[in-house]
């Protein structure tokens, strides 16, 4: 599990500087591209050669019969020249049409002919018109060209928003901790790149947690590079300087030179090339101030080469990946500290239980007189005794309940049975307690008909409580219980005439160790687990708990229950 003591902090005054070394990153990325598309490759001059070879043998094979339109095929030739290669293939094409036209023949056979006026007049000519050709092709070239970019970028963006919305949904899909970094791995394979690495600060130490490639071989590589070598460094500020650092690493191509210089034994420098890294981008994954670790993105594939575009993505990934692992973490740190309060919880209420069992036993020992002749005035403190030993047992037993249904624990047993039978059984069992609170306790008929498949335990339960809460809170008048048929199922309700609940409590109230009164004071005793063990028992079978409530007029609470308690997965 991660730990945050073991992550790197990071200030905002490093955000800026790095942004703006990432633009001066792009900016001469863009420029060296540039600089490569001006200069024309192989295939280009030998197209351009060959254009030009051909004219000359059009020209040269129609003669005179071309010769009032004698630079008509290299006319021709300078335009595709031109649209091909550029500036340089267009000023290629002029002048060889030039050395050429101003011949009747290939040297030494025949003699330059610029003493003509007219051979002049129309060399320039070819030449003038030649040049603005080949600029306004040129021209036209280079905007295609942007256009093509401009285009490739925008379908990159917008592969990158698909890439990152698709990865914003199934990384909240998960808060499992394993899951969300296996997630992490396989977003970007194949589609954004052809492998991910990720690597996290685990225990003060940076290990890596996942690896996806479309090659298994590739996979197998990169984990034998990593047990022989540790974390596999693809430059001079590799994994563990980016998560030192949080400074991304962009590499939109990665020599031979560069594997060289980083490896550590010839053997490391074998297996670096077998994975054929021909494009790397490494980004911290870091939130709320703290680098987590690092998302390692390769292409091997020498034509796919990332880009400027593909490196912003992968920094929004690097943001997202990071946050849904530090959700992941916070929630199993989380559910493993619930896990612990509730075996605090469980093993107290046992150990708790046992003493209190002996002295409700050895009241009833003492009461019935087997250790002698038990006073009037002696009766009533044992009376005590039992009564304050009954309702801490049943605090206990409150706890253990919602221990057991915090951890998913609790079974139940289904039953056919009449509302009418659980509704006089709370009834029967509370008339006591509304007796001594002075108020009255009744029940509204109940058609026999309206019956319900449940736990007759757990329903009784939360009725019981329910009216306890009433009679807690109630000074004076009555607690009424209903029952009723509903579309869905079986309604329940305990209403009463008490103080009520103010509207800024009503969220509150089904909440663990929640209590009106917060201070030590409080007239109203209780653990404060009362109402929310009966909501959570509602929705255990399938049902839940509501209230409507107005201050110093009462509350109503009502028990939606279906008429088939689902059964428990």
């Amino acid at each position: 599990m991660l730990e945050t003591d073991d992550a790197v902090d990071t200030t905002s005054r490093e955000a800026p500087r790095r942004r703006a070394t990432d633009r001066v990153r792009v900016r001469a990325l863009d420029t060296d591209r540039l600089f490569r598309l001006a200069v024309p490759s192989t295939r280009q001059a030998m197209i351009v050669a060959m254009l030009a070879f051909v004219a000359t043998a059009l020209t040269l094979g129609f003669g005179d019969a071309t010769s009032h339109v004698r630079f008509v095929f290299f006319d021709c030739a300078v335009v595709a020249a031109a649209i091909y290669a550029g500036l340089p293939g267009g000023l290629f094409v002029i002048i060889v049409g030039i050395l050429v036209v101003s011949y009747h023949w290939l040297p030494p056979y025949s003699t330059l002919r610029l003493g003509d006026p007219a051979e002049v007049f129309a060399v320039l000519a070819f030449a003038v018109c030649g040049l603005i050709v080949t600029g306004l092709a040129a021209g036209f070239r280079r905007q295609a060209r942007q256009l093509k970019h401009a285009n490739d970028d925008a379908v990159a963006a917008e592969d990158g928003h698909r890439l990152l919305a698709e990865a914003s949904q199934v990384l909240a899909s998960s808060l499992d901790y394993e899951t969300t970094v296996g997630h992490v791995a396989q977003l970007a394979v194949p589609r954004f790149a052809d492998g991910c690495l990720v690597d996290l600060v685990v225990d003060g130490a940076i290990k890596r947690l996942a690896i996806a490639h479309v090659d298994p071989d590739k996979i197998r590589l990169f984990r034998d590079l990593e047990v022989r070598f540790g974390p596999a460094v693809i430059d001079d500020a590799g994994i563990d300087a980016v998560i030192r650092t949080g400074e991304p690493v962009f590499r939109p191509v990665v020599t031979d030179d560069l594997l060289r210089a980083v490896s550590r034994t010839d053997d490391q420098l074998e297996q670096l090339r077998a994975l054929e890294i021909h494009s790397v981008i490494i980004v911290p994954m870091s939130t709320r101030g703290i680098i987590l670790g690092a998302l390692t993105l390769v292409s091997s594939r020498s034509e796919r080469r990332f880009t400027d575009t593909d490196f912003t993505t992968a920094l929004a990934l690097g943001r997202r990946a990071a946050l849904a692992i530090d959700n992941a973490r916070l929630y199993r740190a989380a559910r493993v500290a619930n896990d612990v309060k509730n075996n605090f919880i469980a093993t107290m209420s046992h150990e708790l239980r046992t003493p209190l069992t002996a002295i409700i036993g050895f009241q009833e020992l003492l009461i019935d007189g087997v250790s002698g002749p038990v006073s009037e005035g002696q009766r009533q403190p044992l009376e005590r005794i039992k009564a304050s030993a009954l309702r801490l047992l049943s605090l206990i037993e409150e706890i253990l309940l919602f221990a057991r249904l915090d951890t998913g624990d609790e079974a139940i047993t289904v039953q056919k049975f009449p509302a009418k039978s659980v509704i006089d059984d709370v009834v029967a069992f509370a008339a006591s307690a509304a007796e001594e609170c002075e108020l009255t306790l009744r029940a509204e008929p109940v058609s026999p008909e309206v019956e319900l498949e449940s736990d007759f335990v757990k329903v009784r339960q939360i009725l019981i409580t329910l009216v306890s809460n009433a009679l807690k809170f109630t000074t004076k008048g009555q607690v009424v219980l209903r029952a009723y048929a509903s579309n869905n199922g079986v309604v329940f309700e305990v209403q009463d005439t008490g103080v009520g609940i103010n509207p800024a409590n009503i969220e509150h109230i089904f909440d663990p160790f929640w209590q009106v009164d917060q201070t030590t004071t409080r007239r109203s005793g209780g653990s404060g687990l009362g109402l929310t063990v009966a909501r959570r028992l509602a929705q255990l079978l399938g049902g839940d708990v509501t209230v409507e409530s107005t201050p110093s007029v009462g509350s109503t609470f009502r028990v939606r229950l279906p008429r088939s308690a689902p059964p428990l997965l």
